[in-house]
């Protein structure tokens, strides 16, 4: 980021546009959401789901229900365990929805399992997001 807070850099925005590309990657997506091969490989099937738009973590604004949505329909249909990492446990600041499938290497299922006990690890039913509906605003 700059003085400005706006985005100097980003690992997966580059990725999303096709940019910083390796053929192991597999890139899919559609016009709001990517999806591509994890290099940490900590499941038999890793995966991550972005949005194309810069979304900062689950707590940036810019990540509404039919985003969050998006990348759910996405994530379910690359794995069966999702979970987003809460700041500061996120290690890439770009919103980014794992999906696993199969067995996890060692340990990995307990760092990504979410469980309501976990800090870390939030499973993305369990997001609570703060959008205004225009039945809420009184009007």
């Amino acid at each position: 980021y700059d003085a400005t807070g706006s985005i100097v850099k980003c690992v997966f925005c580059r990725i999303a546009r096709g940019e910083d590309w390796e053929d192991w990657r597999e890139l899919g997506g559609n016009d709001n959401v990517a999806w591509f091969r994890s290099q940490a490989f900590d499941a038999a099937d890793h995966w991550l789901v972005v949005p194309r738009q810069h979304v900062q973590n689950i707590n940036d604004p810019k990540l509404d229900d039919e985003l969050l949505q998006q990348m759910v329909v996405a994530g379910k249909e690359l794995g069966e365990v999702l979970c987003f990492h809460r700041p500061p446990f996120n290690s890439i600041d770009h919103l980014h929805l794992h999906a696993f499938r199969g067995p996890f290497k060692c340990l990995k299922d307990f760092k990504h399992r979410p469980a309501q006990w976990k800090c870390w690890t939030v499973a993305p039913e369990s997001l609570q997001l703060d959008t205004v509906s225009d039945s809420s605003s009184g009007s």
